[in-house]
């Protein structure tokens, strides 16, 4: 997990150093009263804070689908210490379509509860999705600091093709040739008929 400073943190920084200076040169003190709060603010990133803890589960409703169906996407975030703020991100394949939901949530979690977010997604082409990341952004209580992590669980969507009954089995004209040889087993099966008839006769049956 990494953290880096926001852009909100670089905003208060230059507030702060607009009040000192005009606190300066106009010699007026209720100006850093106004940037005592702020500089508190950035005083945090003097510090070293703790890690963010939390657990991250993500669930599909199933795994093989047919073309145009859809599956239900679970997100599950426990806290073991208090997340004031998160964001999640679950980027998706360009042949997913979102039916519901958003695959992005903003959260904030006390410390030993468990929040929850899902979303729907249809995927009208056949083929092997994979769905491996998901990004967690946690920020702390000022907005000064934030940690980024991705979590990876390689998990993939298998779409099949849809199949339809076939209704009649087409049938096209029928060769020269298997008309000639249907006449020519036609043929045959009278000679072998007048040939057994004559043996008949001949011996006196």
């Amino acid at each position: 997990m990494t953290w880096r400073v926001t852009p909100l943190a670089l905003s208060l920084l230059t507030v702060v150093g607009w009040i000192v200076s005009l606190a300066v040169l106009t010699a007026r003190a209720d100006l850093l009263v106004v940037a005592v709060p702020l500089a508190l603010g950035l005083a945090t990133l003097a510090r070293r804070a703790a890690l963010p803890d939390y657990t991250l589960v993500r669930r599909f409703s199933r795994d093989r689908l047919l073309e145009g169906e859809s599956v239900t996407v679970e997100v599950e975030v426990t806290a073991r210490s208090t997340i004031p703020l998160m964001e999640l991100l679950d980027p998706l394949t360009e042949e997913g379509a979102v039916i519901t939901g958003k695959p992005r949530a903003v959260l904030a979690i006390p410390q030993g509860e468990t929040a929850r977010w899902s979303y729907e997604i249809r995927y009208p082409i056949r083929g092997i999705h994979d769905l491996g990341v998901v990004i967690a952004r946690v920020h702390d209580r000022w907005g000064v600091r934030t940690w980024e992590r991705r979590h990876v669980e390689q998990s993939r969507i298998r779409v099949h093709p849809r199949t339809a009954p076939l209704r009649r089995v087409p049938c096209g004209p029928r060769p020269r040739w298997a008309t000639t040889c249907r006449r020519c087993s036609a043929r045959g099966s009278s000679r072998a008929t007048s040939g057994s008839s004559f043996r008949a006769i001949a011996s006196g049956r």
